[in-house]
């Protein structure tokens, strides 16, 4: 019925008993089919408002996705739906998540309980709430301390989950991007390799904040070392120095971080001493290197 459009009193009455039913793929269906006929009427949407308490997770789930795509913005019931944030399936969780950003909710107390999905056993449900995070624009200053600290979290999905938070959100405030330099000396190289690739894709490019970044180059974690030469390829420094440093892991023991370097070193291609001394190197480079590096040389001339 939702898929043709009815929406005949009559009809719509008896979708809404069907909310009762003793079958929950029924009930389920009665949600979706109401969700779809777009039925905005008061007393049928608490109706829908109930099923988010029901006992079927999948009906629980179809209740939290028909309010959010009837736009209901009524503040009990997007607490109603914020509630489901905790649900204990994760299809339920999912579902609040990105129905709370499809209505477009920036009540303060509503985005830092999306924040504490970045922290969510489920990657599904972590992703889901750094897009919605990110499509609501969120830049208040305290949300994005708390997406700070999962930069520090055990888990190293969350760490991954914060990184990707603020990095898509652009937020290039220095005591922000300073908060996450001094995650770069972390002695846990996960959230060390966290936070370099947070200010590669936060763009920062304040000298005192690249040359932080130049210091990973050294670190003793392979993938801290590739996140830093792709980090420091994607600001498009092009200082002599910097570009000198990232010549010097052509050389490096792991075959990624030897590719890094080549790719970071087309992208700064206007230094000719470092362009020099790639040539050079192609001579005693590790054989599984050579190709890329001629490739790179190609480009640079």
């Amino acid at each position: 019925l939702g898929v043709v459009g009815i929406k005949d009193r009559d009809v719509v009455m008896k979708l809404v008993e069907r909310l009762e039913d003793e079958d929950s793929a029924v009930r389920s269906a009665a949600v979706r089919a109401l969700g779809s006929l777009g039925i905005r009427d008061r007393d049928v949407v608490m109706k829908i408002v109930d099923r988010l308490e029901d006992g079927d997770s999948g009906v629980r789930e179809a209740a939290v996705r028909a309010l959010g795509e009837l736009g209901i913005r009524d503040r009990d019931v997007v607490m109603k739906i914020v509630d489901r944030l905790e649900d204990e399936d994760l299809l339920v969780r999912r579902a609040a998540v990105r129905a709370l950003g499809k209505l477009g909710i920036k009540d303060r107390d509503v985005v830092m309980k999306i924040v504490e999905r970045l922290e969510d056993e489920d990657s599904s449900v972590r992703r889901a709430a750094v897009d919605v995070l990110v499509s609501l624009g969120i830049k208040d200053r305290d949300v994005v301390m708390k997406i700070l600290e999962r930069l520090e979290h055990k888990d190293s999905d969350v760490r991954k989950a914060a990184v990707y938070a603020l990095g898509s959100l652009g937020i290039k405030d220095r005591d922000v991007a300073m908060k996450i330099v001094e995650k770069l000396e972390h002695k846990d190289s996960n959230v060390r390799y966290a936070a370099v690739r947070a200010l590669g894709l936060l763009g920062i490019r304040d000298r005192d904040v690249v040359m932080k970044i130049v210091e990973r180059l050294e670190d003793e974690d392979s993938d801290v070392r590739d996140a830093a030469v792709k980090a420091l390829g994607k600001l498009g420094i092009g200082d002599n120095d910097v570009v000198m440093k990232i010549v010097e892991r052509l050389e490096d023991k792991d075959l990624l971080v030897r590719y890094a370097g080549v790719e970071a070193l087309v992208k700064l291609s206007d230094e000719p001493e470092a362009i020099e001394k790639a040539i050079k190197k192609i001579r005693r480079s590790r054989v599984e290197t050579k190709t890329g590096l001629q490739i790179a040389i190609r480009k640079f001339r």
